[in-house]
């Protein structure tokens, strides 16, 4: 099966992610940054195109996964101590957000963060 794609999709795309390099030191820690952005901007102008062709198409609603809201509902699911613990109250702050929890519950119930209240 191929894919030929609609000229109005663009003739030419990037792929940073598969460029190597030889640096090393600070040199590096910037070409790392600007690896990730290039990265980035290279996932949201596809997902745009995605959108664009499936509203082109007839589509009347289209979902495009978004790489960054899936590996922060991952990381969510990991837990994590809150901060604040006041054993008297019986409350704690969310790591994640600085809710005020209530000692016991499982999740954060402004951002969803998964809490481990185990000393």
């Amino acid at each position: 099966m191929t894919f030929n794609k609609p000229p109005e999709w663009g003739s030419r795309f990037s792929f940073p992610e598969n460029l190597e390099t030889k640096f090393d030191g600070p040199q590096m820690n910037v070409m790392e940054k600007l690896y990730v952005q290039m990265v980035d901007n290279y996932e949201t102008a596809v997902a745009e195109e995605i959108a664009s062709a499936a509203r082109a198409a007839g589509a009347t609603d289209c979902t495009v996964l978004n790489k960054k809201a899936i590996l922060e509902a991952i990381n969510k699911q990991i837990p994590k101590k809150p901060t604040d613990i006041a054993k008297s109250e019986l409350y704690g702050r969310c790591a994640l957000c600085g809710q005020v929890v209530h000692i016991g519950n499982r999740y954060c119930d402004q951002c969803g963060q998964a809490l481990d209240w185990e000393v």
